[in-house]
């Protein structure tokens, strides 16, 4: 029919984690990265931990990103953490699901930690206020 896929994904984790993946044999994948990474600020969280796949790295001979290109990309974007891979032979596959998963972790935990501080001062708070109001409702 004369006309070629472009593909590009996103993995999305529960809002907390997304994978996006280009083909590194595909040069208008990569180029398409940008777009995704606009999707990706429109809906989901700030804080989402975002991982770049570069897929086919078993292909060098067919690769047409190169690795200063993805390097001048990871400048743009120093909050992303790049692997490249190979879901064919499974090069840096679970690796890269690991500390995805490793992140995502963390990232919970310590929004919990913020959450559970935040609720003890605002405790601390309205016990003061408690304090305050008995002290004026006395009379005499």
């Amino acid at each position: 029919l004369g006309f070629s896929v472009t593909v590009c994904f996103i993995v999305v984790f529960f809002n907390y984690g997304a994978i996006l993946v280009f083909d590194l044999t595909n040069r208008t994948t990569f180029e398409h990265l940008n777009d995704w990474i606009k999707d990706l600020e429109q809906n989901a969280p700030k804080d989402v931990q975002v991982y770049v796949a570069g897929n086919k790295s078993d292909l060098e001979d067919t690769r047409q990103v190169i690795p200063i290109e993805i390097q001048d990309f990871l400048n743009d974007h120093p909050h992303m953490k790049y692997f490249e891979c190979s879901a064919k032979n499974g090069t840096n596959i679970s690796l890269m699901f690991e500390q995805l998963a490793t992140q995502i972790a963390k990232h919970i935990e310590n929004t919990e930690n913020q959450k559970e501080n935040a609720e003890r001062r605002v405790y601390k708070v309205e016990k003061k206020m408690g304090k305050i109001n008995q002290k004026q409702n006395k009379c005499c």
